[in-house]
């Protein structure tokens, strides 16, 4: 990890609010919504590196900046402030006085000479020094390459010229016939290297057998080809855009570094949506690859993607972090997600992926299967099938005992809370049994707490008003679903096994070993109708209904 903030302010999406990176780790995830602000971070990081390749556009008109913060070192201090003088508005020795900033942060923007923006404490007595601190400011990417891959991207045909890749695609063949014909190139590194690394991430799936170029007949134009087993030589520019991507980052990683005569610990590579058209298997050897050459030869990587798979793969992985961007109709908020690796253990326990927390427009938190079932039916008849699982939100289970481990608030020093994954995604429902054997018997000190912190991130909390989520079963249900006509309505605090071993026995006994069969059963007899006067169930749908219509702008 890199102690470095970098972050930009009224730049496209990103407003007067400084957004971006608080600190750099060798890969870099970025997710969020089509049109979030992804790419912005991004064009952030390639106007930082390279300036001269990318033209800013300001948000709304205004100017946008780049604000690099990181803490002061004691030579960059040495650097600014003279060990040799002690006059002016400085009391005594201006270097003893400027080493009250060791290792404090100083924030500069990023113009041609480095202007100075902030330190913390703020300079005051020593403002004269400012521009010599912005002067030493040792910007740990100062000199480092960069390297873009762009979502819309393409490997076709092209005629022999110099090596100019750029970020769409165009020049990949040029580079791969350079070194394939040229005399004072290493073939190898194409027909054996990049060969090689190709298959390592294609095994099991498809194996490449050679790699060759060829000029079009009767044309300037090259062609690379690929040999597969039985199929015989496939020109790249004909073949699928995941193999084309495969391709291009390869040449990023392999050929531009020997063409520059450059070390990969020299460059900064921002990647767009490697995952399109590639199957699950083949982004986790990709994005496997990727990270082994980010933590082995020390480059960097800023990588935006869509794909549950990579958020999955790199959500609990110490090389890297994963930035969240969202965009509410005006401007673009970037946070990192925390999803605490040291309790891990945890997180498997409730069998939760990053992806389904940060992927979907909104969570609801449950504590098993059956009652996913029943919530989903229910969503089903108030919204008239409108609302779906997976499109509209998401189900999470919590687990009974292991909601003490999770919270949705901050932790601060000297403080200890659980795992803050329920303010990961802040369009949250949390559905409770209240477990209360009457009317007048306390919620416990766990789900007090839970409720209060829900609320804190304005999340929905819904108590069932009886025991538990089956007191809400209609008997009307359970008469048609067994097929008689004994089944009585349910007392609001009944635990439900007993009550159906007191109607039928070994009923309980058996809903107790299978609670989904048994939910399953009842599922299609449930009507609105018949569930309306249970409860406070219909006041608690009708505003779960409609919180999740707001989560999908509907």
């Amino acid at each position: 990890m890199i102690d470095l903030s970098i972050k930009g302010k009224n730049i496209k999406s990103i407003g007067a609010k400084e957004e971006g990176f608080e600190s750099i780790y060798p890969v870099n995830i970025i997710i969020g919504r089509n049109n979030a602000g992804k790419s912005t971070l991004l064009d952030i990081v390639q106007a930082m590196l390279a300036p001269d390749t990318i033209s800013l556009n300001g948000h709304k008109g205004s100017h946008p900046e780049i604000l690099l913060t990181k803490p002061l070192s004691k030579e960059e201090i040495q650097g600014a402030f003279p060990n040799n003088t002690s006059e002016g508005p400085i009391p005594g020795n201006h270097l003893v006085f400027g080493m009250r900033w060791l290792n404090k942060p100083i924030t500069i923007r990023i113009t041609p000479n480095k202007e100075f923006v902030s330190t913390d404490p703020p300079l005051e007595q020593g403002i004269a020094y400012s521009a010599a601190l912005a002067r030493v400011f040792q910007n740990y990417f100062s000199g480092k390459l960069f390297r873009r891959i762009r979502a819309d991207r393409d490997i076709v045909q092209e005629q022999h010229g110099g090596i100019n890749i750029k970020d769409n695609g165009q020049g990949i063949t040029n580079i791969i016939q350079t070194f394939y014909n040229q005399e004072d190139k290493e073939r190898t590194l194409v027909t054996e290297k990049l060969l090689t690394e190709l298959n390592k991430i294609f095994n099991p799936d498809v194996n490449f057998s050679e790699i060759v170029v060829r000029r079009k007949t009767n044309s300037d134009f090259y062609e690379v080809y690929l040999r597969e087993e039985n199929k015989g030589l496939i020109a790249l520019s004909a073949s699928g855009s995941g193999l084309k991507t495969v391709i291009m980052v390869l040449s990023n990683l392999l050929l531009i570094p020997n063409h520059e005569n450059q070390p990969l610990s020299k460059y900064v590579f921002a990647f767009e949506e490697l995952e399109n058209n590639l199957h699950p298997g083949l982004q986790r050897r990709l994005f496997n690859y990727i990270r082994e050459i980010a933590v082995k030869e020390g480059a960097y990587f800023f990588i935006t993607t869509h794909s549950n798979v990579v958020i999955d793969l790199f959500n609990k992985d110490e090389e890297s972090q994963i930035i969240h961007v969202t965009h509410n109709g005006d401007i673009s908020s970037v946070k990192k997600v925390v999803t605490y690796i040291e309790n891990r253990g945890i997180l498997d326990d409730l069998d939760i992926r990053a992806s389904d927390l940060l992927q979907s427009n909104g969570v609801v938190w449950l504590e098993g299967p059956s009652d996913r079932l029943y919530f989903n039916r229910w969503i089903d008849l108030w919204s008239n099938g409108e609302l779906k699982e997976g499109t509209h939100y998401q189900c999470v289970f919590y687990g009974g005992r292991l909601l003490a481990h999770l919270s949705a608030l901050e932790e601060e020093a000297g403080e200890e809370h659980g795992v803050n994954i329920l303010k990961v995604n802040k369009n949250a429902i949390l559905l409770l049994d209240s477990d209360r054997a009457n009317a007048t018997t306390p919620l416990n000190a766990t789900k007090n707490r839970i409720i209060k912190e829900i609320a804190t991130i304005e999340g929905y909390s819904w108590v069932t008003a009886g025991r538990e989520i089956e007191n809400y079963v209609p008997a009307e249900s359970l008469n048609k679903a067994f097929g008689v006509t004994t089944f009585t309505q349910i007392s609001d605090f009944d635990k439900f096994e007993e009550y159906l071993n007191s109607i039928k026995e070994d009923e309980g006994d058996k809903f107790l070993r299978n609670k989904v069969l048994y939910s399953e059963k009842i599922l299609p007899n449930l009507t609105k109708e018949n569930l309306e006067p249970i409860l406070d169930i219909k006041e608690r749908l009708d505003a779960v209904y409609k919180t999740i219509k707001s989560w999908n702008s509907i």
